[in-house]
Formats: structure tokens, C-alpha cells, sequence
């Protein structure tokens, strides 16, 4: 089956939207979250537009966002990472959290940036 672009892109917003589990999708080329949904606004305190202006390093302590641009070309190599990464909160709080990163593909799935 076929699926029309426009029809690809709703899909893929909706999915990420009705998870219940915090979800960041991330263009490495931009180092940019193109995609954020409400459970991630919860666990960072910031919105989902503002979220989508963000890079991963503005959501991790010193240590972990040096770390980024590894995490990205291992994802880009291997199609994901898992680990441990300290997050911090919009307040300053830093809070450990066990991540998982896939290779979304969604450039070339064709997902639109976050408007």
C-alpha cells in the first residue's frame, strides 16, 4: 500500500503525538528536534513549539552534551544508541533517564519540521 506524502507526514506527527512516553525526533543534519510531543514538554518543562527549536545539547548537562555529536554518528552508523544521559529541566534540575535513539529517517521520510 501506498502512502501519499501528506498522508505520511499527518501519520507520523499523530503517532508521536499519542505516545505516551516522552519523544524528541532529532535532524542531525540541523542538530534540531523537528518533532516533540506533550509527555516530552512534561519531562523537560518547556513547550512543544519551543522544544522544536532546541538541540539535544540544551537539554543535558556539560558532560552529556559533549557527547552529542558521538551519540549522532552512532546512531548514523549502527541505526541506534542506548545509554544513560543526564537531562536537565527547563528549572535547572538535573534527572537521569535511561534514552533509546533510532534512526527516525524522517528527512527522508519527508517529516516536516516543527511549525
Amino acid at each position: 500500500m501506498l502512502i501519499r506524502a501528506v498522508d505520511r507526514d499527518s501519520l507520523c506527527r499523530a503517532l508521536v503525538e499519542s505516545m505516551s512516553d516522552a519523544v524528541l525526533v532529532l535532524d542531525p543534519g540541523a542538530m534540531r528536534f523537528i518533532l516533540a510531543n506533550e509527555a516530552a514538554s512534561r519531562l523537560f518543562g518547556y513547550g512543544v513549539d519551543q522544544l522544536c527549536t532546541m538541540q539535544p545539547t540544551q537539554l543535558s548537562n556539560a558532560w552529556d552534551a559533549a557527547r552529542v555529536p558521538e551519540i549522532v554518528r552512532s546512531v548514523a552508523e549502527t541505526g541506534s544508541w542506548r545509554g544513560r544521559w543526564l537531562i536537565v529541566h527547563k528549572q535547572g534540575q538535573p534527572c537521569h533517564r535511561r534514552f533509546s535513539r533510532h534512526s527516525p529517517g524522517a528527512r527522508r521520510a519527508g517529516i516536516p519540521p516543527c511549525r
